[in-house]
C-alpha cells in the first residue's frame, strides 16, 4: 500500500463528531484517504496562539503530511458547541458562534498558506443538532 494521502484533515478531538465525520469523509471521496489530526478546538491554536508551542506542533504535523504522504490539502473541521470556544454559552446567537469559527478558520488557513503556499484549504463547519450533524463549507 502506498505512503500517499489526498488531505490532512484537523478537526476537533470532540467524540461527537467522529462518526458523522467518518460518513461526511467518504462522501467526500476521502474514505481511508486522509492523515487525521485531532485536537481540542481545531485550529483554534493556529489562529489564536495560547504560548506557540502548539501552532508550530500543528502546522508542523500538516508539513509532514504533506511532504510525507503527499497531502495536496487541508480540510478544517470546527463545530458548534465547542468545548475549546467555551460552548454555545459563549456566544449570544448560533450566527455569532459560527462567525467567530469562520474568522478563527480564516485565519488558520492564512497562516497554513503562508507556510505551505501549494496546500489548498478547505473550511467545514459542522453544527451539531440533537437530530444530527450538518457539515457547511466555509467560503
Amino acid at each position: 500500500m502506498p505512503h500517499i494521502c489526498k488531505a490532512l484533515v484537523l478537526t476537533c478531538m470532540d467524540f461527537r463528531l467522529q462518526d458523522q465525520l467518518k460518513k461526511w469523509l467518504d462522501e467526500q471521496a476521502l474514505c481511508r484517504d486522509y492523515d487525521l489530526l485531532a485536537v481540542a478546538g481545531a485550529s483554534k491554536e493556529i489562529a489564536k496562539p495560547s504560548d506557540g508551542k502548539i501552532k508550530d506542533f500543528l502546522l508542523s504535523n500538516i508539513g509532514i503530511s504533506s511532504e510525507l504522504h503527499q497531502a495536496q490539502k487541508v480540510i478544517l473541521i470546527h463545530h458548534s458547541d465547542c468545548g475549546a470556544y467555551g460552548g454555545r454559552a459563549a456566544f449570544a446567537n448560533e450566527e455569532q458562534e459560527k462567525a467567530v469559527h469562520a474568522q478563527d478558520m480564516a485565519k488558520s488557513a492564512e497562516a497554513i498558506k503562508n507556510k505551505y503556499p501549494n496546500l489548498e484549504v478547505l473550511k467545514v463547519y459542522a453544527i451539531i443538532k440533537e437530530e444530527g450533524i450538518r457539515f457547511e463549507t466555509i467560503v
